[in-house]
């Protein structure tokens, strides 16, 4: 994946919908769907939260703006920050998600 395609505005990660930065998307050769998408989070509960749903083994996701409706498992993730202690701090989480 290289290219970042903003024609996504929004994802629904079990029920709850998460407006994203970039975007991307391919299929692998097992015919497998893969995206990686980047979103805010603020510090406090939003970052609880948020962490909290990734804590599931799998995910329903639902793309609406593609049409897509699928269950996936994180392939990788990370922050631009590690410290959410102060509510004030806004951080960019990316996440890569693999079908299955």
């Amino acid at each position: 994946m290289e290219r970042w395609i903003k024609m996504v505005s929004a994802i629904k990660i079990n029920d709850r919908t998460i407006n994203i930065t970039q975007f991307q998307e391919e299929y692998n050769k097992q015919s497998k769907y893969t995206i990686r998408f980047s979103f805010h989070v603020k510090g406090g509960l939003e970052y609880h939260d948020i962490t909290a749903l990734l804590y599931n083994d799998s995910f329903h996701i639902v793309i609406p703006d593609r049409k897509r409706d699928f269950t996936a498992v994180i392939q990788e993730y990370y922050t631009s920050i590690g410290d959410f202690a102060d509510e004030d701090t806004t951080a960019t989480f990316t996440l890569t998600l693999l079908e299955i």
